[in-house]
């Protein structure tokens, strides 16, 4: 059993794995290590920005969440369900309000 399936990028999604009892665990945790990054970021002395810890970090810094969040509405996509609708909707405020605070 993997312990975080929607965060685990090491190999092809182990789509059994990816329930939505899941769900709400590894979005939240992807949100967290996002938000860490974008702190990152924004600490930054406005001096010495540039592509790399700027763009480049905001990339690292939301991947896996955007990766795990893909997961999810796919999934919605494809075999919605009562569960994973409700998981969905649950987590879908938190990944809007943090990717609206991007720009």
């Amino acid at each position: 059993m993997i312990e975080h399936p929607y965060l685990d990028f090491e190999s092809n999604p182990d789509w059994n794995e990816l329930t939505p009892e899941r769900i709400r665990t590894d979005i939240t945790l992807a949100l967290d290590q996002a938000e860490k990054g974008l702190e990152e970021i924004r600490k930054q002395n406005t001096e010495s920005i540039n592509f790399e810890n700027t763009i480049k970090a905001l990339e690292r810094s939301t991947l896996r969440l955007n990766q795990a969040w893909g997961l999810v509405v796919h999934l919605d996509s494809v075999c919605n369900s009562r569960e994973l609708r409700k998981a969905h909707n649950e987590m879908l405020p938190s990944v809007t309000a943090f990717q609206a605070k991007i720009t």
